[in-house]
């Protein structure tokens, strides 16, 4: 299990906990019907823009260190979006 995590630079555990956690929310999302949009060929997808500003308020009024300054680093970084190119399997990243 480790050679398939060795790029991620994080423990594998928390890969796994990660991946559990968002996909359990982007199921969760798309099953309400409230936060799920046409994905393309009849397939759901999460709104997730639809949700954050839904949970906006809440989320801003966490008032933990911690979390206010990993929200602040995904903020001024945040990950780079990937656009598909021409229908082949050209990726392209996008700034946000």
């Amino acid at each position: 299990m480790n050679e398939a995590f060795q790029h991620l630079h994080m423990p594998p555990e928390l890969a796994c906990d990660f991946f559990a956690v968002f996909s359990r929310l982007e199921y969760a999302l798309k099953a309400t019907g409230t936060y799920a949009m046409d994905g393309g060929g009849g397939k759901a997808a999460a709104n997730w823009n639809s949700f954050a500003n839904h949970i906006d308020g809440s989320f801003s009024a966490i008032d933990d260190g911690d979390f206010k300054n990993a929200v602040a680093f995904l903020l001024e970084k945040p990950p780079p979006e990937t656009d598909l190119q021409q229908r082949d399997s050209q990726f392209q990243r996008t700034k946000n």
